[in-house]
């Protein structure tokens, strides 16, 4: 039976990302966007992805925290031949298609349809405005913007991308540094919103150590585990040479195509579950536990639009080391971590010897309050429903 609210609009989210079975970290931040909206709109999100299944499609619905999730699971095509992405192109378009028509069912026709990240979510959902002649947002996450990804894909993504860009009602970004990265691309700046991540914190009561090794220093990474963008494998080459005297753990935390290779470097140096240990992937709940076990964080990613987890560890009172890599820039300082510039590994060893000796010196409040303020779900909420009211009173 049908859970429709009329006296709501309707806002139908398509995400390239959104946590699922196989990936509980894809998309955090884009699930915690939409969530926000929930209270005043009749929020519906309808995600596909493939699988490793024996049907065609699989339709999973919920309806959780006031939104209507729909996610389609369809069959992987598993030949390696260039038909492949053809395939999978035909295939997430019956998916989407799909879970487009239980939205509807359950909140009638959207009033604006909103697509997280490039390409096939925003071509789609420029399709369905056009179709119901309504408007469609796109917020945009992809660090390939700022990094030279973008300018490496071939002509006609190039083009459609920008094309649907120019066709928005409006842009979301989560950084003035993927913001200029856009401007660069042809989009105009007046189009483009900057609004943050959401950044939560553990329940107070939740908000306490229980390590078994207190006296041990801990630090931590969380990230996909892709080293070209990452670069993890510079801190474990890293935490090969650091002094020996010290006791320490780095831990790492997420999973990706590269694991394997990183699991494998840490043993050759034979610090694999003596220094360093992979945690696996987690969902938000369980990383923001780990952080609360740590001393301080450490992001050595060559390029990032944001990242959620420094901020996530400033608001748990931790101290961090990030690189000069786009987004945390604009929040981290003398005040609250150190600074380094990627790929330096000479940097990123003085600045981890340095925070394990002064990690205690950091005041928990000095770290958390600007971040409660800029990155809460109230001050964010308010941002994304300020930019929902400017797309709807355009005349």
């Amino acid at each position: 039976m049908s859970q429709t609210v009329t006296k709501k609009k309707h806002i139908l989210h398509f995400p390239k990302w959104y946590p699922h079975p196989a990936d509980i970290q894809n998309g955090v931040f884009i699930k915690k966007h939409i969530g926000v909206t929930a209270e005043k709109f009749n929020s519906s999100v309808v995600f596909a992805t493939s699988a490793k299944q024996n049907n065609k499609f699989e339709v999973q619905s919920s309806f959780a925290e006031r939104v209507f999730t729909v996610e389609v699971f369809f069959r992987e095509y598993k030949s390696k031949s260039g038909l492949k992405p053809a395939v999978h192109a035909f295939r997430y378009l019956k998916a989407m298609c799909k879970g487009i028509k239980l939205a509807k069912l359950q909140f009638g026709k959207p009033a604006i349809v909103h697509a997280h990240v490039v390409l096939r979510a925003a071509l789609l959902a420029w399709i369905l405005a056009f179709y119901h002649h309504i408007p469609f947002i796109i917020t945009e996450h992809w660090s390939g913007f700022m990094n030279g990804d973008f300018q490496r894909k071939n002509l006609i993504y190039r083009k459609l991308v920008i094309f649907l860009m120019r066709r928005a009602a409006k842009i979301v970004v989560v950084s003035k540094s993927l913001k200029e990265s856009l401007v660069r691309i042809g989009i105009e700046d007046s189009k483009i919103s900057i609004i943050p991540n959401i950044v939560d914190a553990l329940p107070q009561a939740e908000n306490r150590r229980f390590t078994s090794f207190p006296c041990r220093i801990i630090f931590l990474s969380v990230a996909d585990l892709v080293d070209r963008i990452k670069n993890i494998s510079d801190i474990i080459k890293t935490v090969a040479e650091l002094p020996e005297k010290t006791d320490f753990e780095y831990w790492i935390v997420g999973d990706g195509e590269d694991k394997e290779k990183l699991v494998l470097l840490a043993e050759s140096l034979g610090l694999l579950n003596k220094k360093v240990f992979f945690m696996g992937r987690k969902n938000n709940d369980e990383v923001l536990k780990i952080i609360n076990e740590v001393d301080f964080l450490v992001l050595n990613s060559f390029t990032e639009t944001f990242s959620v987890v420094t901020a996530e560890a400033l608001l748990a009172g931790k101290p961090v080391i990030s690189t000069r890599c786009g987004g945390p820039e604009f929040f981290i300082n003398e005040t609250n971590g150190i600074l380094i510039e990627p790929g330096n590994r000479e940097v990123l060893s003085a600045a981890i010897i340095s925070m394990m000796s002064n990690y205690k010196s950091y005041n928990p409040e000095i770290l958390k309050n600007p971040i409660r303020e800029k990155f809460g779900r109230e001050a964010v909420g308010k941002e994304i429903l300020a930019m929902y009211d400017e797309v709807f009173n355009r005349k």
